[in-house]
Formats: C-alpha cells, sequence, structure tokens
C-alpha cells in the first residue's frame, strides 16, 4: 500500500529552520507539477532555501510514490505554525483535457492564510 511507504519516508526528512513534513492521510495522484505560486506571507518569514527543500522533497515524494494527496503539510516544531503545499489539477484532471494549462498550479501558503 502506497500510503504506508510513505509514511515512512515522511519522517525520514529533516529541513532546516525547526519545519517537518506531516505523514498523509490520503493517496491521490496529485504531481506538483505546475507552476509554483508562494504567498507573500510565505515570502516574507519562510527563508528561499526551506521553500526550495519543501518543493524539493515534495517532488520526491510524487515520484516514489506516483503521486501524492493534495494537501501536503509542513510543521515547525518549536512554533506549531503550519504551512500548506496545495496542488489544483490531479494527473487524471490534466490528463482529461478538461483544463486549460494555466490551471495546473501549486501555491505554497501558511494554514491561517487559506
Amino acid at each position: 500500500m502506497v500510503i504506508n511507504k510513505t509514511k515512512q519516508l515522511f519522517g525520514e526528512f529533516k529541513l532546516q529552520g525547526n519545519w517537518t513534513i506531516k505523514t498523509q492521510s490520503f493517496e491521490g495522484d496529485y504531481c506538483f507539477n505546475g507552476n509554483i505560486y508562494i504567498s507573500r506571507e510565505v515570502h516574507l518569514r519562510i527563508d528561499k532555501k526551506i521553500i526550495f527543500q519543501m518543493v524539493q522533497i515534495t517532488k520526491l515524494l510524487v515520484e516514489i510514490n506516483n503521486g501524492l494527496d493534495y494537501l501536503i503539510v509542513f510543521e515547525n516544531s518549536k512554533t506549531k505554525e503550519k504551512l500548506f503545499f496545495i496542488d489544483q489539477l490531479s494527473k487524471a484532471m490534466i490528463e482529461s483535457g478538461d483544463f486549460l494549462p494555466e490551471h495546473n498550479y501549486c501555491t505554497l501558503l501558511f494554514s491561517n492564510e487559506y
């Protein structure tokens, strides 16, 4: 089962700035391969290297698991703040041809911005 494999890998990643990636509750076929948008608040408060790590870890987990749930959650172990990385279109939605290419994007934002 893919989700068990993912749970094992999620705990392996250590990010800078006390950020950890939370284990997903659901499987999915989201690939996080569209344009990436970062909220103004994230841009101002989170180091660019940490943002890059978050994107790279997400892409690695997509590759390992052949897709993920649409929502990735990162949590700061000290402040308990959460970041949401949200993908708009699943692989099936993209392949359906019902959506324009510009609808394929991901957004990284603080949970309170959602």
